[in-house]
Order: C-alpha cells, then structure tokens, then sequence
C-alpha cells in the first residue's frame, strides 16, 4: 500500500492476507500487533481448510452410513474396501500433490503465476500415472484379501467393491493437484462451497441409488465416483472460468511435460512423508490385535485414534495454512517473515493441543462410552487417555512444522526424520516395553510417545536453527530453474 496519507505500509506476503511489517514513518510496528495480523491470516486460511477436510470426510461417513443401513455384511465389506483406498491409495496421491504446495506456493510469492497452471498440469500427469500403477493391485484384491485372513465371501464382495472404486483414484488425480493450486493463492472457499453443494447431491442418491433402485452397495459406490468427479469437474471449471485464476493459469501448454522426472522425485518424497506418518497409526492396530486380549484391545486404540484424527483434522488446516505462509514468504524473500509465521503456527496449534489434552482428560472416564457399550473397552480407553493426551500435545508441534517444511521444500528431510523416529525408535521401542514388560496396548503407545517426541524435537531444533536466509536463496534458484526450463520448452 502507499505510504502517503498515513497509511500503514504492507510488505507483499497474499493477495486477501497482508501482514504489515512498518508503519507510514517505516518503522517496524510492534511485536504483538505483528503477531495478531499473523494469527489473523492463519486463521483466515485454517478455518475453511479445517471445514473442506471435515466435509469431505463426511461423503465416506455417509456411504458407510449407508451400507450399515443395508445390513452388517455390506458394511464390513464396504469398510474393508475403503480402508485400501483411504488408507493406501489416497495417502499416497495426496503425499505425490503435496508437492505442489512448495511449488506453487513459492512460484505464487515470486509473482511467477504462469507457472502455477503448469506445476498443476504436471502433478496431474504423474498423479494419474500413479493412478494407474495403483489399480493394478486393486484388480487383484479379492485373493489378496483372502491372504490376510478375511472370509471367502467378504474377500469377494469387498474386491468387487474395489474394482468398482477405481474411477475415484483418477479423480483424485484431478482433485488434490487443483486443490494444492487454490491453495497456494489463499483460494481455499470454492473448495469448501463445492463440496458442500456435491455432498448434498452425494447424501440424496446415495439413498435413492441404494434403497428405491435397489441397487444396494454397487449404487453407493457408483454414487460415491460421481461425486468425486463432479468435485474434479467443478474445480477444474472454477480454475478455469474464475477471474481470480486468470493469471495463474493460461491454458493447456506442452510445458507440463518437462522435467517430469525432476517433479516426480518432489513428489515421491512428498508422498514417503505423508504414507509413514499415516501408517504409524494403522501398523499401531495391527500390533494390538496380536495381544492376548486382542478384540479389547484393538477396539481401545482404534477409539483413541479417532481422537487423535479429530483433532488432527484441525492441525492439519494449520499444516496447510502455515506451508501456505511459508511458501508465499520464501518465494517472495522474505525470509524472516517466513520463520515468524513458523513459530506463530506452532505457538497457535499448541494452545489447541492443550485444549484438547485437557479435554480428553477431564472426560477421561466416558470417552470410551461415546463409541461404545463394552465396560471393559471403555476401561481400556481410560487407561489410554493420558497416554493419548500427550500425543494430542506432540502432534501440535510435529503437524505444523512437517507443514512449514513443506512450504519450504524439506520433503526429504522430513521423511527420514519420519522413518528414524517412528519406525527406527518408536515401534522398537513399544514391541520392546509391550512384550519383555507385559505392558500390552500402552507399552505400544509408550512407544509411538517416544517416536513422536524424538520426531518433534528434531523438527522444532531443525525450524530453529534454519537459516531462512538461505532458504530464500534457495527457493528463488529452485524457481529460476523451473522456470528457465519451462521457457525453454517448445
């Protein structure tokens, strides 16, 4: 903004979020007002995130909603169906996607906006491959299935079901590249309001395809692919008839096939990033159920992660927001704006933290009896709940710097640190005080506590020493040579 008339002084960090820095006489404003407009942009980014994640969380909530109408069998099969794609598949391409956020997200803040529409078409490009080599273990399911223990007939149903889901994995292909491309430019409602109205659509023939056409299952399965690509379509279109994507994308250009090897590399360590810290938590109920009590305790620690998904829901907004922050800031070069943002995110999502610790604390004793009946789980999450408030306050910290390392293009680093505190210290050490100390379900979580603090250590003694100086450097070198590259391309 201009500096006459008295006017605060804004450094460029968004287009709907500026965070001013000097005042009208250019001296630095002070450090809680600085802070405040921080929190304020963060916010303005988290919240609708936060509600985007929540809603379309809401369209497998109301398939399974469905199926369970539809009998006990139907929704075992269909539980076990989506687990593969959830929680395989989809982890995978989002992690792939998240390469766009570092990407994007400084290519927005260098003002090189054109390149956003060609990073967009190149993750579709790999996305979609990826899509492909995804479906082919798909195809075989069924067999897979029965190899893991499942019966003959919901091995059978569940791989039909999954052969049925396929078309959603190339709309995820389309989804999450478009997604991390309004991201980067703070245009985060139009997801929210898309999905919203498809949900709509999506709760409406869910019912009609299953229960008047009597299509059963294979109706919200198909209703459940329409609704993913009428999400893709509407993105797509908002991308392209929106007056606030003008600059950002141009059309379709045969620079989207260059350096596709250079962008898959981002993207594979992007996607290692996201799979083991998401499988952490899938392999933590794996091992539950090989204890001598196991049906207790698998139904105590799948409670407890619910837990920890909801309120990893709302940390995953601030991931987004601050990568979001982070990006904009080293793309511009400003460098010290980028950290301040860092440690305003961690301070903001610790606070959230400890409301929930607190929270799960206080209602300790019938937390359990929310999602069931069984006196002896419920004892059982009782148990877990201070183990599983520490984790609720680790991850305040661990969610958001993975997110500013993001933004700053640190994929790499934060896989390895995901790989040696997780899956080198934290599983070792929790099979260790599980079995040699009888501990069972919190002797594993004991585990995974130690992993995660080792995690957030090193993340948060790594965001304190970084030279965001250097980081700047780097950000703007990177997006020199895409660009170059993408100028050069005929």
């Amino acid at each position: 903004m201009s500096r006459g008339g008295g006017e605060v002084v804004y450094e460029y960090v968004q287009l709907n979020s500026l965070i001013p820095h000097y005042d009208s006489s250019h001296r630095r404003i002070g450090l809680s007002k600085t802070t405040w407009c921080e929190c304020k942009a963060q916010w303005k980014l988290a919240a609708p995130t936060i509600a985007a994640t929540l809603i379309q969380y809401l369209f497998t909530v109301v398939a399974e909603l469905m199926a369970g109408h539809l009998g006990k069998f139907e929704l075992a099969a269909l539980a076990i169906a989506f687990t593969v794609l959830r929680g395989l598949a989809y982890p995978v391409m989002l992690g792939m996607a998240n390469a766009l956020e570092t990407l994007c997200g400084q290519a927005f803040g260098a003002r090189q906006l054109h390149m956003l529409g060609i990073y967009m078409q190149r993750s579709i490009i790999i996305l979609a491959a990826t899509a492909v080599i995804l479906s082919v273990p798909c195809l075989f399911a069924e067999y897979i299935f029965k190899l893991l223990g499942q019966t003959t007939a919901i091995a059978a149903k569940s791989g039909v079901l999954l052969k049925w889901m396929l078309p959603q994995l190339f709309a995820f292909a389309v989804i999450l590249p478009v997604q991390k491309f309004l991201h980067a430019q703070s245009l985060i409602l139009p997801i929210v309001w898309i999905s919203t109205g498809v949900l709509i659509f999506h709760v409406v023939f869910c019912w009609i395809t299953a229960f008047e056409l009597k299509l059963g299952l294979i109706g919200v399965v198909m209703t459940h692919n329409v609704s993913c690509w009428l999400v893709a379509i509407f993105q797509f279109m908002y991308v392209v008839l929106s007056d606030s994507c003008k600059a950002s994308w141009t059309g379709f250009t045969v620079s989207a096939f260059r350096q596709l090897l250079s962008f898959l590399r981002l993207s594979i360590f992007s996607a290692i990033m996201v799979f083991l810290q998401i499988w952490y938590y899938q392999i933590l109920v794996l091992l539950a159920g090989t204890l001598t009590d196991a049906e207790v305790d698998i139904d105590a620690i799948s409670i407890s992660i619910n837990m920890i998904i909801l309120e990893m829901m709302i940390l995953f907004g601030f991931g987004v927001a601050v990568s979001i922050r982070v990006s904009n800031e080293l793309g511009a070069g400003n460098a010290e704006a980028a950290c301040f943002s860092v440690f305003v995110a961690v301070a903001t999502s610790s606070i959230i933290s400890i409301c929930f610790a607190i929270i799960f604390l206080v209602c300790k004793n019938v937390l359990g009896y929310i999602f069931t009946a069984s006196l002896a789980v419920a004892e059982s999450v009782s148990q877990l709940v201070p183990f599983l408030a520490a984790s609720v306050l680790l991850n305040g910290i661990q969610a958001v710097l993975s997110g500013a390392a993001t933004g700053s293009g640190s994929q790499f680093y934060v896989a390895y640190v995901n790989l040696i505190s997780c899956y080198l210290v934290g599983l070792p050490l929790g099979l260790l005080i599980c079995y040699k100390f009888g501990l069972g379900v919190t002797g594993i979580w004991s585990g995974m506590i130690a992993g995660t603090t080792l995690q957030s250590l090193i993340l948060l003694y790594t965001a304190w020493h970084t030279n965001w100086n250097e980081q700047a450097r780097q950000a703007a070198n990177s997006l020199s040579a895409w660009r170059i590259d993408s100028v050069a391309s005929p």
